[in-house]
């Protein structure tokens, strides 16, 4: 006797299956620890987790999520892969809010200039790391989403008016084209 299948709506996986979405976010983790290594400047370190952002997120791609419908064992096994990379998110979230925590955006300019973040752009930070982890487990998303999206645009304001020239690549290379 065959087991029952189950099928599985296309919305439930998207356009990935869980290994590519695990890929994607390790990539996106990977990521934020390359720009943590001297804001974003060069440095060979980074450049080895850039190596794994870029194999993680080629990876994903290749991957066929093709899968009409699952077994009953297949579906537990989807569910318990999905609570894996909402934990796998989870952790990636609180490692990266405490490097923000632990660390200051700029850092070689700041620490040299007495720079350091306001009291704003730290309490934006907190509720930031508060919410953050809601995106993982409720249905609101969206407007969590949003909430988000205001408060980091509200602590990136607050740095650029407490460091008007943070030292930072991009910025240079962004100003330098101002001036053409």
């Amino acid at each position: 006797m065959q087991p029952k299948t189950i099928p599985v709506p296309r919305s439930a996986l998207g356009a990935f299956s869980i290994t590519s979405l695990a890929l994607l976010a390790i990539a996106a983790i990977s990521l934020g620890f390359a720009i943590h290594i001297r804001d974003g400047l060069f440095e060979p370190a980074a450049f080895r987790w850039l190596t794994l952002v870029i194999a993680c997120t080629i990876a994903a791609f290749f991957i066929d999520p093709t899968q009409s419908s699952l077994s009953w064992t297949a579906k537990l096994h989807l569910h318990l892969s999905l609570t894996s990379l909402q934990i796998l998110l989870f952790v990636g979230l609180a490692i990266q809010f405490i490097l923000l925590l632990t660390s200051r955006p700029g850092s070689d300019y700041a620490v040299t200039h007495g720079v350091s973040p306001t009291h704003l752009f730290r309490i934006c930070l907190f509720c930031a790391a508060g919410l953050s982890p809601l995106l993982l487990v409720r249905a609101s998303t969206r407007i969590i989403f949003l909430v988000l999206i205001a408060l980091f645009l509200t602590m990136g304001i607050s740095w650029l008016r407490s460091n008007p020239q943070p030292f930072m690549d991009v910025w240079w290379a962004q100003q330098s084209g101002l001036d053409d």
